[in-house]
């Protein structure tokens, strides 16, 4: 009953998000507790667990039908996640969830159930005339000073698109404060140039020159960081 409820004033608060007269939210996460607590009680096969589905079931319809009642349904992608399967539950099976994400090939640190991804801070420049550019890599994570390390030795590989075409513009390595600086086609403009940067023991980043992360860059969205991650 208190799981329900607590799903009630989410949903509500997500309906109440969209409908206002403020812009809405580029970024929603919304939270469903009643299939977790049911399926504990009830088990993966209990009526009680069905009947919580379903519940769950007409408050997701009641967030679709709200995204398309203000046209921002198409506009939309959704990414449904689960807290946990049935797995975890039968001992039998030994599952290890957490250990997925290194098997996938992600460099994080794992201390079960938590999963702690090394990711690198990237930034880049172009200067004014067009013709040079730099990116500054430092680890993401930073020291209790509040200082992010500088990430020495990080390969970059530098591409454009000019005239219809790919053509690689530079590739080396990040040197001491890790800068790497480049030469740019002038003729080029900023978002048609993009930059892959690696490192050992870190995730791959992808950024544009003008600053854009090639994928969705969480913590901006998030936390409003403005520096390309």
């Amino acid at each position: 009953m208190l799981y329900s409820r607590l799903d009630t004033r989410g949903t509500a608060q997500v309906v109440d998000l969209f409908t206002r007269e403020s812009a809405p939210p580029a970024f929603v996460y919304h939270e469903l507790l009643i299939t977790d607590g049911a399926g504990h009680v009830y088990g993966p096969h209990g009526q009680g667990l069905r009947d919580a589905l379903d519940e769950a079931d007409r408050r997701v319809g009641r967030v679709l039908d709200t995204l398309a009642q203000v046209d921002a349904l198409d506009d939309t992608v959704f990414v449904l996640t689960a807290d946990h399967g049935m797995a975890p539950q039968d001992v039998a099976l030994g599952a290890n969830p957490a250990w997925h994400v290194a098997d996938a090939g992600l460099e994080a640190f794992i201390a079960e159930p938590m999963i702690w991804l090394k990711d690198l801070r990237v930034r880049v420049e172009r200067a004014p005339d067009g013709r040079t550019g730099r990116v500054f890599v430092h680890e993401n994570d930073a020291l209790a000073s509040g200082e992010r390390p500088a990430c020495e030795g990080a390969r970059v590989e530098v591409s454009a698109r000019r005239r219809g075409r790919a053509v690689e513009v530079a590739c080396g390595v990040t040197g001491p404060g890790g800068v790497f600086g480049f030469a740019v086609p002038s003729d080029v403009a900023s978002r048609d140039v993009t930059l892959r940067v690696v490192a050992q023991g870190f995730n791959p980043r992808h950024v544009r020159l003008d600053g854009a992360s090639l994928v969705l860059d969480l913590e901006a969205t998030l936390y409003g960081d403005a520096t390309p991650g």
